[in-house]
């Protein structure tokens, strides 16, 4: 990749994410908004656990709550640069372009796109101390040391992904899958053998070593599941109809990052007959691991959250900040906006799953204004498919204006220690 394929991207997404913190002072400069983002606001919620192991390193000193339930990479880096919060956010906005140029390099995307696909609402915890922009970063070096074949950076970024999110659990099978319908049925010892060595090996590795490094700052032994039982994430059948704890104002979101898993469950159900009946193989195995990591956030999300007892039903809070602020989403979207043309009857198709989706998850057939609310989700999901035409100027910047709006939004919710987004 030349310097000035790399530097397009990157400044693309750079000057977005500090025109963002400009935004926020003409906004509110006009009353438009209530708060400019401080060094004490911008530490809220999670980064205020990461900046505790900053300062004081693992502990189990919050009864039944410790910052043990976080992973230390966002801590070290933010340790050892000296950084407050101002600073690791905006070193965050350089990691985020990066992983776009990273991208860009493998994909070839429109101008009009990387707007918007750096505009996604779920970004907006690119420009806190969180660790998406490390996830970010890291999956694109995993991405691109597959595609260009480079063990060496595939295992780095593997280990760095091991100590940013609690994905080792899902990488784990979704890298097993993809090996096996990538080869013929015929191969599979041969799938188990290229599994082991370029993937489960730098992920029992990276487990292996947060495991040790949290019970030797601690003296308790697996003290991560610990306190994400102790916060009520558990294996437990979901109680329908799905809430979250913000209703209306970020459930719309959740629901779309939910039915996203959906489409990938079902593009997944058919490479698998496919392999199984006819010994056919899918040929982009990037695609499958996306396909298999959006899966297995829908499942965890249903499976392995709260039961809300606000309203005695599952909450899908934060559906869409693990499902879209994700590199496997900017794969997905890829595969749906660039790889496939859209005729009238797969919008009447995806209009009639979406809403029995909406119907079974969300009971959306309560009262019309539900049925209403739940169709926003619809009509952008449409809008999305309408962009991958490219013929017309209205789609990209409805969502575009859609996306920056959600975006200021949920970050003033963030900034004024409202519920957590």
């Amino acid at each position: 990749m030349s310097m000035k394929n790399f530097l397009k991207p990157f400044l693309i997404a750079f000057l977005y994410g500090i025109g963002f913190y400009i935004l926020q002072l003409f906004l509110h400069q006009r009353d438009m908004v209530p708060s400019l983002p401080e060094n004490s606001t911008l530490r809220m919620w999670d980064a205020g656990w990461y900046y505790d192991i900053v300062t004081k390193g693992y502990h189990l000193g919050y009864g039944n709550q410790n910052n043990t339930a976080f992973y230390p990479l966002l801590p070290w880096i933010w340790k050892l640069t000296h950084l407050d919060a101002w600073g690791m956010s905006i070193l965050n906005i350089i990691f985020f372009s990066c992983a776009l140029s990273i991208f860009c390099s493998l994909y070839t995307i429109t101008d009009s796109d990387k707007f918007i696909w750096i505009s996604l609402p779920a970004f907006i915890f690119i420009f806190v101390p969180y660790t998406e922009a490390l996830f970010m970063l890291s999956g694109m070096l995993m991405i691109l040391g597959i595609k260009k074949k480079n063990k060496a950076l595939t295992w780095i970024s593997i280990l760095l992904l091991s100590e940013t999110r609690p994905v080792s659990m899902i990488l784990f099978p979704a890298f097993l899958i993809t090996e096996v319908l990538s080869r013929r049925r015929g191969e599979i010892l041969y799938s188990l053998k290229s599994f082991l060595i370029n993937y489960a090996i730098p992920l029992i590795i990276g487990f292996v070593f947060l495991v040790w490094y949290q019970y030797h700052e601690t003296g308790e032994l697996f003290s991560f599941f610990k306190q994400e039982e102790s916060w009520g994430h558990k294996f437990g059948w979901p109680v329908f109809p799905l809430d979250c704890q913000l209703g209306p104002k970020t459930l719309w979101i959740n629901s779309i990052a939910l039915f996203i898993g959906f489409i990938s469950l079902i593009a997944l159900i058919r490479a698998g007959i496919k392999w199984l009946a006819k010994n056919v193989t899918i040929t982009d195995p990037i695609l499958y691991l996306s396909y298999l990591y959006l899966t297995a956030i829908m499942f965890i999300i249903l499976l392995f959250n709260p039961e809300w007892t606000i309203k005695n039903t599952t909450s899908v809070h934060d559906a869409y900040r693990y499902a879209m602020a994700s590199p496997f989403f900017w794969v997905f979207l890829y595969k749906y906006q660039y790889d496939k043309k859209y005729t009238a009857k797969d919008y009447i198709l995806v209009f009639f799953l979406s809403n029995v989706f909406w119907l079974v998850l969300f009971a959306s057939y309560t009262h019309i204004m539900y049925f209403i609310y739940f169709n926003f989700g619809t009509a952008l999901i449409l809008l999305y498919m309408g962009n991958a035409s490219q013929k017309h100027s209205l789609p990209p910047l409805i969502i575009a204006a859609i996306n920056v709006f959600v975006q200021v939004y949920f970050f003033q919710f963030y900034i004024n220690a409202m519920l957590p987004i």
